[in-house]
């Protein structure tokens, strides 16, 4: 489903909207759903730091995308190259990280809360596309350092790669020890996102997020 508003383009799943549905009227089925859902209230509110940010530094926002896999938004597409952008896209790629921090210590006394929004903020400053560390790294990688696109995309290849089978080691012995699939899921997603993204070639103006 697509709704054209003032400000941007909101594009919502309709599986998610089926998903949300049942877990408002079914007291059965919420009982399985609910943590994915509280969940998925603080991916929404690192979605919006990101948001906010972004347009205080006059970005415009192209998507808004929900989705059963998570919420993520896309940027405008900026053609002009200044050193200057490289700084504010870290700032706004930081964004999203601070505000799971900021959460993680406002409830630092509801353990489950602040469980949650350290992973997220952990798992998105990991250097693998297309998570936020990912594009700090890049962009710190062309903006500070001044490391020519081939050689920062043939760097950040392999700096995705190895932490990638990193995070699928960790996978593995969460398997074995606690029975628990969540970041082999998470996994599974990004490998979809780099496969499509080889598919349709680069594009690194993009905030990306996906439900734990």
């Amino acid at each position: 489903m697509k709704i054209h508003t003032p400000f941007f383009i909101l594009k919502i799943e309709y599986l998610f909207l089926i998903v949300f549905f049942m877990n408002i009227f079914s007291e059965h089925f919420r009982k399985y759903i609910s943590g994915y859902f509280i969940c998925y209230l603080f991916i929404f509110f690192h979605e919006l730091a990101h948001m906010l940010v972004a347009t205080l530094f006059g970005k415009e926002i192209d998507t808004f995308k929900v989705s059963i896999s998570g919420v993520n938004i896309s940027l405008k597409k900026d053609y002009t190259v200044k050193k200057s952008n490289f700084f504010v896209n870290i700032i706004i790629f930081l964004a999203g990280p601070l505000s799971n921090i900021f959460l993680a210590l406002l409830f630092k006394n509801n353990i489950m809360i602040y469980q949650i929004n350290i992973f997220l903020a952990i798992i998105n400053l990991l250097p693998i596309y297309p998570l936020d560390g990912y594009n700090i790294l890049i962009n710190i990688l062309r903006g500070i350092f001044n490391v020519n696109v081939s050689n920062s995309n043939i760097f950040m290849k392999y700096i995705n790669n190895l932490f990638f089978l990193l995070l699928l080691v960790i996978s593995i012995y969460q398997i074995i020890i606690f029975k628990n699939i969540s970041i082999l899921i998470f996994l599974i997603y990004i490998f979809l996102i780099n496969q499509n993204r080889k598919k349709d070639g680069i594009y690194e103006n993009i905030l990306s997020k996906t439900i734990c």
